[in-house]
């Protein structure tokens, strides 16, 4: 519930008695490199991830569920995101020090959630 999970978030940030500035918007690759230039204190990112099946209905490739310019799911792979959170690839390593909070709202976030720690 996307509206229930923001009017939580708006609720705890308005409690902290410190001015905080939030961008609420479509969780795509283009948005996250726009958003990650800024050099947030706190990148909170809400999506999709899942693994795409392999042979015999075995999990094979992590992705995680963004958006592309259409609405349709743009499945980033690992390499993908490590390519976007490194530097020349929309991210660069000196922006990414000035982000000590990544929340990652996602089903199976561990190794998309590592991608941003080893970023």
């Amino acid at each position: 519930d996307f509206k229930g999970e923001l009017n939580l978030l708006r609720s705890a940030l308005s409690r902290t008695g410190k001015r905080v500035c939030a961008r609420v918007d479509i969780a795509s690759t283009t948005r996250m490199s726009e958003v990650i230039a800024q050099a947030p204190a706190v990148l909170y990112l809400v999506c999709h991830a899942d693994y795409d099946d392999g042979p015999e209905g075995e999990r094979s490739s992590f992705y995680l569920g963004l958006e592309d310019a259409s609405g349709i799911c743009d499945k980033v792979s690992l390499d993908r995101l490590n390519a976007l959170l490194s530097p020349g690839g929309g991210g660069s390593s000196e922006l990414l020090e000035g982000i000590s909070v990544v929340v990652l709202g996602a089903c199976h976030s561990l190794e998309a959630g590592q991608a941003f720690v080893d970023a």
